[in-house]
């Protein structure tokens, strides 16, 4: 609390006094006494800063009054008063709180490998009285993974915001994460400005392993077309064998085997037959005569 306090000096010379102020909450309850021992005061106007009185918080709210008075020494070793007493009034109202905190600062996963990204999400909040407009930064161990600006957060209210953190180029091992706000105007409570979260582990990359073997599987026409194709194959060598073995049945029919000469045996002239030229029948050639229609035929001989 400042007060400005004026006091003149009507003499020619300079005086020495104690200046006591008397501070008042509206219920009239003493705030405190701030007390200026021999005060030289040279002849003219001075003008005095006084900021050595805090308001406390259990003050009443509302009009406030402060009296000025002006002894030649502490009323208390015999001092008397050099002037009037003066007094004028203030306000106490209720003091605007400034305080802006990083509640909350968690990772996506706790394992990753290099160049993997990691979401790491971060959750500001606004315990003061009014709408604050600040900078939030977020951190890997000392080095930055980003800033972003929250602007008018109203009282009370929360924000979350999310950091894209690449984690190419790292080497493996553990990292911690942090996150920090920036000092708003008027902010005395600046604990809750950073907040450090566990360990996420950078893991060594691994090899991946040979793909398996791809296995090549036929289309479906093609397997269709090759047993098509097998089918005529396949009855055109059977036509084939057909025909050569035509062939070979027919050059074996069409061979002659030869037969031994055999003289031809003379057959008994009783042993042969005629034929009748009137009947045309057969009868044995020992006749002379037809025995059916009696037709003489010895001129045969």
């Amino acid at each position: 609390m400042c007060f400005r306090l004026t006091v003149k000096n009507i003499a020619m010379t300079d005086k020495i006094a104690t200046l006591i102020l008397d501070v008042y909450d509206n219920l009239s309850v003493s705030m405190g006494q701030v007390i200026l021992v021999d005060e030289q005061i040279v002849p003219g106007v001075t003008v005095l800063f006084i900021e050595d009185l805090l308001i406390p918080e259990w003050a009443s709210l509302g009009a406030g009054m402060v009296y000025a008075n002006a002894y030649t020494t502490l009323p208390a070793l015999g001092g008397v008063p050099c002037c009037p007493q003066v007094s004028t009034t203030f306000w106490i109202v209720k003091a605007i709180v400034h305080d802006v905190a990083v509640v909350s600062v968690v990772p996506s996963v706790t394992e990753a490998f290099p160049c993997q990204t990691v979401n790491v999400s971060v959750v500001v909040r606004n315990e003061g009285d009014a709408g604050e407009t600040f900078d939030v930064c977020a951190y890997y161990d000392s080095a930055l993974i980003g800033t972003f600006t929250v602007r008018d957060l109203a009282s009370q209210a929360e924000k979350d915001i999310t950091f894209k953190w690449c984690t190419g180029c790292l080497q493996p091992g553990n990292y911690t994460l942090s996150a920090e706000a920036s000092v708003v105007p008027g902010e005395v409570d600046v604990k809750d400005n950073r907040f450090v979260d566990g360990a996420v582990r950078i893991k060594p990359r691994v090899p991946p392993p040979p793909p398996p073997p791809v296995e090549y599987v036929l289309p479906k026409w093609l397997l269709a077309f090759l047993f098509l194709l097998a089918m005529l194959v396949g009855a055109n060598l059977c036509c084939c064998l057909l025909s050569w073995w035509t062939r070979e049945r027919k050059k074996e029919a069409q061979t002659v085997v030869p037969t031994p000469s055999v003289k031809p045996r003379q057959e008994h002239p009783f042993k042969t037959t005629k034929t009748c030229s009137a009947c045309g029948r057969e009868f044995p050639g020992v006749y002379t005569f037809c025995p059916y229609c009696l037709t003489f035929h010895g001129n045969d001989y």
